[in-house]
């Protein structure tokens, strides 16, 4: 399908009903003395700690089994994505979240767009109408949930910086934008249930 004239900000599809965000699972803390591993197990201080490992497969095993009566507002995606490493963000920990979700849904994980990138990020989300999971840096997720057409007295100023157990969940409404439920995920021992 060609793109001859569509505007910049028109859309070519309907944008999904649901969009999950997630910020990337835990992170690597030496005051703590907790090292960065790989998948292989390998010391990285870009990869997610055994903790992020951890919930990152039980992330997975949430998503496979959406939605349930806890999780209500949780659908299970049909794409997952992740910010991309660059030679200026080198963070793995966005792909480290998101690849045990797309492999446990059988689906492919989209890393197209980079730190930083919200005008590719934007037409990633919204150019295909399946629900989706976009695992990102937290410091970006309100400015991310805004460009996708959040509520903006809904979003928060800053994702938690101490938090990885919370899922945002936009939910589009009649009026085509998007409200914004925050759903603590529960899944690891220390979860916050608000």
């Amino acid at each position: 399908m060609g793109r001859v004239g569509i505007g910049q900000n028109e859309r070519v599809s309907t944008p999904p009903d649901v969009i999950l965000l997630s910020r990337h699972a835990e992170k690597p803390d030496p005051h703590a003395g907790s090292v960065g591993v790989d998948k292989h197990g390998k010391t990285d201080e870009h990869s997610l700690s055994v903790r992020g490992w951890q919930r990152a497969g039980a992330l997975a095993a949430l998503l496979a089994h959406a939605p349930q009566v806890p999780h209500a507002s949780i659908v299970r995606p049909a794409r997952v994505i992740a910010t991309k490493p660059t030679k200026h963000a080198r963070s793995r920990r966005e792909v480290d979240t998101a690849t045990p979700v797309a492999e446990r849904l059988g689906l492919r994980l989209i890393d197209e767009a980079g730190h930083g990138d919200l005008d590719g990020l934007t037409d990633l989300v919204l150019g295909d109408p399946s629900p989706v999971l976009v695992v990102w840096h937290h410091g970006e997720i309100p400015k991310v949930a805004l460009a996708l057409g959040a509520d903006p007295d809904q979003v928060p100023h800053a994702w938690p910086d101490h938090r990885y157990d919370l899922l945002w969940v936009l939910t589009r409404n009649k009026a085509g934008a998007y409200d914004l439920d925050i759903v603590p995920q529960q899944l690891l021992a220390g979860d916050s249930a608000d």
